[in-house]
């Protein structure tokens, strides 16, 4: 026997901590592909499976201050705080969140700015950031100058990037945002000097100008509103085309929805969500007690063939 060399088992090479390494990384990799072909086939085929119609029909049917629209949004040709002018058209492709609002108004518009600062700052920690742009409407400008503008969105902490606050262009009448307002079904009466007595309307615009729902007031649940929105961004349940087969539905909020079969109904979603949230945790077990049981093997080995390595290099035992 080799000078040097004890031996008291079976000559069993160890592995390296490159292959160790390597072996961590393969079982992660394929790991990771389960879970990315759970999502990918589960999740799609249980929302796909619904029409924006039939979304609309279950937020009719569970959220109380739902309303389901389905006309052409009024185009509008306004200026935001830097001076630059916006139209609606330029958001095309976008779902566009809008909402008017008075600026000097120490009611219910500030609570409304918190309540959709919160919103965006759900959706932008998530892929829909670059699909949805808010929009907010002055229908004071008299007093809401474009200095104010700037600092409003700052105070109730909005994120410029998808958001902007628009009030009229030089030359249009003082009123003109509030004809606007009425082309949304909103109405602004003034009750004094530049103050107005008003209600609270969210509306939601399709990607291809299409007013679709508005959420009336303060106390509509956060995520069926960002739920909608992203219905709306990733065009669910519009196959050949895009196109939705169902007839248009024109629903308001004292007219009761049309008759649905059961299964019209995004019941699937959250089951299948669940489903993959388990496997996931199934296949991070496995993968931890398979290295586990892998690591442990390996330290017996070691203490088996203690001193089989010369020199830092891992050799099998010679006789």
């Amino acid at each position: 026997m080799s000078q040097g060399m004890a031996i008291s088992g079976p000559a069993v090479a160890r592995a390296s901590p490159r292959n160790r390494l390597c072996g961590l990384r393969s079982s992660a990799k394929n790991a990771w592909v389960l879970v990315l072909v759970l999502a990918v086939f589960i999740i799609p085929s249980s929302a796909l499976a619904y029409t924006i119609g039939a979304i609309q029909r279950q937020l009719y049917n569970n959220e109380e201050f739902f309303q389901v629209i389905n006309s052409e949004a009024s185009e509008f040709t306004l200026r935001d705080y830097d001076g630059r002018v916006v139209h609606l058209d330029d958001f095309k492709g976008k779902v566009v969140v809008l909402n008017f609002l008075d600026g000097h108004c120490t009611d219910l518009c500030p609570l409304l700015s918190d309540l959709l600062a919160k919103i965006q700052g759900m959706i932008d920690r998530t892929p829909l950031r670059r699909q949805v742009q808010f929009v907010s409407i002055s229908i004071n400008p008299t007093k809401d100058t474009l200095p104010f503008m700037k600092k409003y969105g700052r105070t109730h902490g909005f994120d410029p990037r998808n958001w902007v606050f628009l009030t009229t262009l030089p030359g249009q009448p003082e009123n003109a945002t509030r004809k606007l307002a009425l082309g949304y079904g909103q109405e602004f009466t003034e009750v004094n000097d530049s103050d107005f007595l008003h209600g609270l309307v969210t509306n939601v615009i399709d990607p291809k100008g299409m007013l679709r729902g508005k959420f009336h007031g303060l106390e509509f649940v956060p995520a069926n509103l960002i739920a909608f929105v992203d219905a709306l961004a990733n065009d669910v349940g519009k196959p050949n085309g895009g196109e939705d087969k169902q007839q248009p539905l024109a629903l308001v909020s004292d007219q009761p929805p049309p008759e649905a079969a059961p299964k019209e109904y995004p019941g699937l979603a959250i089951p299948a969500a669940a489903f993959v949230l388990s496997m996931m945790w199934l296949v991070a077990a496995s993968t931890f007690f398979v290295l586990r049981r892998r690591r442990t093997a390996s330290s017996r080995r070691e203490n088996i063939n203690d001193g089989s390595t010369v020199d830092g290099n891992t050799t099998k035992a010679s006789r």
